[in-house]
């Protein structure tokens, strides 16, 4: 490079489908691709414009398009000159958006990836034709945002999730030098609204217990779990050798929790204990007729033993936890012990339930109301 005249850079299109012309970079005399050890006069930098423009967004497509090619072509000219341009980079800058997720999406676990591919079909239907991360600007990121949390029927929570993958996602472009700026910082977070937990009150668990179930291991399943606290997955997979102590010293469980991994042990009542029924081998199953997972068919029978149980609220299985929660408050255990019995790694967690008690109290108090006293 220094024993020749510096290359003049130009900005060119070659036709596409569809009316649309792909604009690239023409260096002369050719530049060196440090990627592939050859010299090449092309950079195609994933930007089209309209032959046609035919609606303002499509002139406005156009005039900002052309307008960032532009200033791509005078900052090439400016590195070829100081013979600091890295083709190598620049190459990483073409990658789209769409694409660099993909490939972040891939690596992620199975219960993660299943976020990021939701995600990226939200972006999909954002950018039909992906956006290269050159192009990316602060309005986009915010744009993207804003639309996120204008979709309807989509939970606010999940809005949430899908916003941390995309965040993720471009912190980790910058990172790799595929961004030149860190847009993070401008995207505000998608607030949300703690789901309304539905439990069951003591009266009405103890009209459920007496109340015929269909399927029995379900029955004593839904109500060990109300008197535990612990989740479906978890009772799901129990072994006897994790329930141990006895009628004199008190039961207890001692296991590993599905969702977190993490070893804990959970002091049971002897009523939980009962319906565990007759011990069994240590590596036997304390509910060996349980399904994996609660299928419409099951759900439908503890439906219906609800409402035979005169309980038409939405109660769903994990209802059972929020019902053992709530009781064990309004009982007077301090939230940080309840947010211990449940598992959790954050009291913050737990402070729903206090939620719940709360607004419990406040319509106690304001029954007062209704007595005509002066």
């Amino acid at each position: 490079m220094s024993n020749r005249k510096a290359p003049r850079v130009h900005l060119r299109s070659k036709p596409l489908t569809k009316g649309r012309q792909s604009l690239f970079l023409d260096f002369w005399p050719p530049i060196l691709d440090t990627s592939t050890g050859k010299e090449t006069r092309r950079e195609f930098l994933g930007l089209f414009t309209y032959d046609k423009p035919k609606t303002p967004d499509e002139t406005r497509h156009n005039k900002e398009t052309r307008a960032l090619a532009d200033n791509i072509r005078a900052q090439r000219q400016l590195d070829v000159q100081n013979a600091a341009f890295d083709f190598s980079k620049a190459s990483r800058v073409k990658t789209g958006l769409i694409e660099f997720m993909e490939q972040r999406a891939n690596k992620k676990n199975q219960k993660t990836r299943g976020t990021w591919w939701s995600t990226l079909k939200i972006l999909r239907q954002y950018w039909p034709n992906d956006v290269a991360l050159a192009a990316i600007e602060k309005r986009d990121v915010i744009g993207f945002r804003d639309h996120l949390a204008a979709l309807k029927g989509l939970a606010d929570s999940s809005k949430s999730l899908y916003l941390t993958a995309l965040k993720t996602t471009l912190k980790d472009a910058y990172k790799l030098d595929y961004l030149s700026k860190d847009f993070t910082a401008y995207i505000e977070p998608i607030k949300s609204n703690p789901a309304q937990k539905e439990y069951l009150t003591l009266e009405e668990l103890e009209h459920l217990a007496v109340t015929p179930c269909e399927r029995l291991d379900l029955r004593n399943a839904f109500l060990f779990s109300a008197m535990s606290g612990l989740r479906y997955s978890d009772i799901f997979k129990l072994m006897w050798g994790e329930v141990q102590g006895d009628e004199e010293t008190g039961f207890a469980l001692r296991y590993r929790q599905q969702k977190t991994q993490k070893n804990e042990t959970l002091p049971i009542s002897k009523g939980a204990r009962a319906l565990l029924g007759p011990a069994g081998l240590p590596n036997d199953k304390v509910f060996p007729t349980l399904p994996e997972k609660i299928f419409a068919n099951n759900m439908i029978l503890l439906q219906r033993w609800f409402l035979a149980a005169g309980i038409s609220k939405k109660i769903t299985f994990h209802s059972a936890r929020h019902t053992y929660a709530t009781l064990l408050l309004t009982q007077g255990v301090s939230l940080e012990v309840v947010s211990k019995m449940l598992g959790h790694s954050d009291v913050k967690t737990t402070q729903v339930y206090a939620r719940i008690v709360d607004e419990r109290r406040r319509a106690a108090a304001d029954t007062f109301d209704k007595i005509n006293i002066k």
